[in-house]
């Protein structure tokens, strides 16, 4: 699972979930995320990771250039969703974020 979703009558914690790659995002994972997003737009999602030691190193180095194009073109898809829908997206970032 690369994104846990936990569900309360305050909010929504959407945590990333790959530990083993630092939290790395790949195509899936922003499209788990994108759809989270979609799932509740008016709640309050809180984001952050499974591994206190690290929100997320970024892109995924070892997809290809391609791949990362398309990782990128979600990425601002989703940075578009997170300012636009009314509910708001609060970060929680604890240790390296890229």
């Amino acid at each position: 699972m690369r994104l846990v979703l936990e569900r309360s009558d305050a909010c929504v914690r959407l945590k990333l979930n790959r530990p083993d790659r630092r939290n790395a995002l790949t195509e899936d994972t922003v499209a788990d995320l994108l759809g989270a997003l979609d799932e509740s737009p008016d709640q309050p999602v809180l984001l952050g990771s499974t591994d206190p030691t690290v929100f997320s190193a970024g892109a995924d180095l070892d997809v290809s250039d391609d791949e990362r194009t398309r990782l990128s073109d979600l990425l601002y898809q989703c940075y578009e969703r997170m300012i636009t829908r009314p509910g708001p997206v609060i970060a929680i970032v604890e240790g390296p974020a890229v």
